[in-house]
This record gives structure tokens, C-alpha cells and sequence, in this order.
């Protein structure tokens, strides 16, 4: 039997228990809701304010749920490579920035007909199943769909179709966690903009997943922006007294002090590119000059490698063979030094500008016999720089066909 003392003792542990209990029941009890929509659809604009809520915001009492869309934009993870995430390129030429968020996971399109909704907490009452079953629930409750959430917490239609993508920052007791929800995007720019056409990439980024996607309107056609918004700011305030959801303007310097200045980082160049994590190319090309030799044909090794966004080294072997005979020739080292690119930026204004600063330097090597090898040296050079649309090359480049043959190149990747 127990002794009087040792029951009183548990008696007195299962009170402080059932205080504690109690406390924070009524701790949880207490806890407001807010519902955000951002009056903007400028992407910059809407992660400044989803960045000035996590560090700003009272998530000791108050959640917040805080819901925009975009005009189109590509969004890649706090730990990606850009490059290898989209098309650049592409991206550049139809006017779609590329944007570095704050959290990881994978890169993401946004459009117009993608909702995007971020959860604000305290890290107590972090959970991201419960946010995505809540948005599930919301959803099959207003529309007819066959929705479950995958053991990578993506929102799939049908068991097959990703309608959204997760990811979330946590720092202290500070947390977020959004995802997107594919209602009418256009999928056509979706799946062309995300594909890199970069090769030869060896890199520890971390990589995203590619998806078959579907719009929940291809089964569900009255859903808009609009009505969505409102069935899943009313799933999150179901239990709130103040169901009120309030549209707000994310560059409202006196509700959000100093969001402007978070907008300007997320824009800035070493942000967006500058973060990415350190990669190399390695390319082999070959080449055959009819003026040179008819029997020899030349083969250039490039190795790249950048670091910060920055070119950090560049290594070049050029191997002069005939039939089964190799020779290796002296180039690499006077084509690097017409071009100097380590420590530039990957970026193609500044690529440009190196190239027009050395093109009268190449243009006065017109006689020398290997003037045809440089310049395609160069050219080989250029095509290992990630991001560049216009080979700079190209601008000169019926000036220098008068002054060499023709040649037939043959472009091969190892």
C-alpha cells in the first residue's frame, strides 16, 4: 500500500498538471486571428510585408494569415541556384524578375492565377499539416474535389496533380509557413519559364522536383481569386470572434515601418544572385578550322567556377589532335587574358562591358593564324556564362568574318 505521504505528493504533481493545463487552454483560448490580403501584386512588395510580419508582428497573441497574388514571377528558394532553377534567359526577355525568398523549398510561378497564403506564428503553434488540412477542408467544403495532402506536404488533385507547394522559415520562436494553390495559372509559361538551359552544372544547391500540375478551375470553374479568399479566411477565422478579413497595402510605411528598406534587399543583385550557393561548368567543345589544318580538328575543356555570383576561376585546355596524335597548345592563357572575367558578377551588362573593353585587342590579331582559334576560344568562353542572352560575340560578328574562313564548329558537352 502507499504510504498518506507519497498520495498526497501525486496528488499535489496531478494539480500543478492540470493547472498548467488549463493555462494554456485558456492561453490558446486567447489567442486573436487576423486575416491579411495584400492590395498589391507586386512579388517584392508582398514577401517585403510577409518579411516585416515575421520580424515585426505579435505572434505571441495573434496569428495571421496573409494572402496575395502576383503579377507573373519567378520564385526560387532561399538555397537555390537560379540559373539551374529557370530559364533566365527567357525570364529576362519577357519582363519576369526573379525573385530570392527567405525560406527553402523549391521555385515556384506566380501569376495572377496563383493564390499565394503565408501562416504567422508563434513556434508553439507551428503546424503545417494542420494550415494545409485547414485550406483542404475550406476547399472541399465550398467545391467538388478530390484533394490530399502527400507525405512532402503539396496539396495534390486527383493523387496526382500538384496544386501547391510548401515551405517555411522558423527562427526562435518566430514561424511561417506558406504555399501556394494553383487555381487558373497560365501553364504554358509555367512550364517553359522553369526549364534552365543550363549544362555542364555541377552543384550542391538544393534542386526542386518537377510536378504534374493542374489548375483547381479545370474542375471547379467558378473559382476566382475572390470567392477563394473568403472560404479560406473564414476556415481560419471559424473559431475568432472578429471575422473580419482586412485588405491592406504592403508599402504602407506607417503601418509597417521601414518594409521599403526589406523591399530594396529582396531587389538587390547580391540577394538574388549573389546567394547562390557555389557551382561549377564543365564544357567541352570542338571545333575544325579549314584554313588551318584539314586533318586537325580542336577540342577545348572548360571549367568554370563561380562563387558568390561571382566568376572565381576559370580553367581552359585546348588540344590540337591529328587522327591519334594529341598536342597540347599554348592558348589558354592569352585567350583568358583578352577577357579578364574572375571576380566580375554573373551578369550580363557586365559580361558585355568586359567583351566591348577587349574587342579592338582581338580585332588587331587579324593576321595571326590563330586569330580564328581566339575567337572561337572566346565564343566557347562566353557560352559557359550562365544567363547570358546575347553572345557578345554576335554583335561584331560579321566584322570578324572578313577577316577569317569559314569554319565548321561542332559543339559537343561532356
Amino acid at each position: 500500500m502507499q504510504s498518506l505521504k507519497h498520495i498526497k505528493q501525486q496528488m499535489r504533481s496531478l494539480s500543478k498538471i492540470t493547472h498548467v493545463l488549463i493555462s494554456t487552454q485558456s492561453i490558446c483560448q486567447n489567442i486573436r486571428k487576423q486575416v491579411y490580403i495584400s492590395s498589391s501584386k507586386d512579388i517584392y512588395q508582398n514577401l517585403a510585408l510577409e518579411d516585416w510580419l515575421y520580424e515585426n508582428a505579435d505572434l505571441a497573441n495573434t496569428d495571421y494569415l496573409l494572402m496575395w497574388r502576383n503579377e507573373p514571377a519567378i520564385v526560387i528558394g532561399r538555397h537555390q541556384n537560379p540559373w539551374l532553377e529557370c530559364n533566365v534567359i527567357e525570364a529576362e526577355r519577357k519582363s519576369i524578375p526573379v525573385v530570392r525568398r527567405k525560406s527553402g523549398g523549391g521555385t515556384v510561378f506566380h501569376d495572377q492565377g496563383n493564390l499565394n497564403l503565408s501562416y504567422l506564428m508563434r513556434r508553439g503553434r507551428y503546424n503545417r499539416k494542420k494550415n494545409l488540412e485547414e485550406v483542404v477542408q475550406a476547399l472541399v467544403s465550398r467545391w467538388d474535389l478530390n484533394l490530399k495532402i502527400s507525405n512532402r506536404d503539396d496539396i495534390l488533385l486527383d493523387g496526382i496533380y500538384k496544386v501547391s507547394g510548401t515551405a517555411s522559415k522558423l527562427g526562435g520562436d518566430r514561424t511561417y509557413h506558406h504555399f501556394t494553390l494553383l487555381f487558373d495559372v497560365d501553364k504554358d509559361i509555367l512550364c517553359s519559364i522553369l526549364q534552365s538551359s543550363l549544362i555542364g552544372v555541377d552543384c550542391k544547391a538544393t534542386r526542386s522536383i518537377p510536378s504534374l500540375v493542374k489548375n483547381l478551375k479545370e474542375e471547379a470553374p467558378d473559382i476566382s481569386f475572390d470567392n477563394l479568399v473568403c472560404v479560406v479566411g473564414e476556415e481560419f477565422l471559424k473559431e475568432d470572434k472578429e471575422k473580419v478579413l482586412r485588405t491592406v497595402d504592403p508599402t504602407d510605411e506607417n503601418k509597417f515601418p521601414g518594409v521599403a528598406k526589406i523591399e530594396h534587399h529582396l531587389k538587390s543583385w547580391e540577394w538574388v544572385y549573389g546567394k547562390t550557393p557555389p557551382f561549377t561548368i564543365s564544357r567541352t567543345f570542338v571545333n575544325v578550322f579549314k584554313h588551318v589544318e584539314s586533318d586537325a580538328h580542336f577540342s577545348l575543356r572548360i571549367n568554370l567556377t563561380i562563387s558568390k555570383g561571382r566568376i572565381d576561376k576559370i580553367d581552359c585546355k585546348l588540344s590540337k589532335e591529328y587522327h591519334r596524335q594529341q598536342k597540347v597548345v599554348d592558348l589558354p592563357l592569352r585567350l583568358l587574358q583578352f577577357v579578364n572575367l574572375v571576380g566580375h558578377p554573373v551578369e550580363k551588362q557586365e559580361i558585355e562591358r568586359l567583351w566591348e573593353a577587349s574587342r579592338q585587342k582581338i580585332m588587331d590579331l587579324q593576321g595571326e593564324e590563330d586569330y580564328a582559334i581566339l575567337v572561337w576560344g572566346l565564343s566557347c568562353l562566353v557560352q559557359c556564362i550562365p544567363g547570358i542572352s546575347v553572345l557578345p560575340l554576335r554583335s561584331q560578328q560579321s566584322e570578324i568574318d572578313q577577316h577569317i574562313l569559314k569554319s565548321k564548329n561542332v559543339n559537343t558537352v561532356a
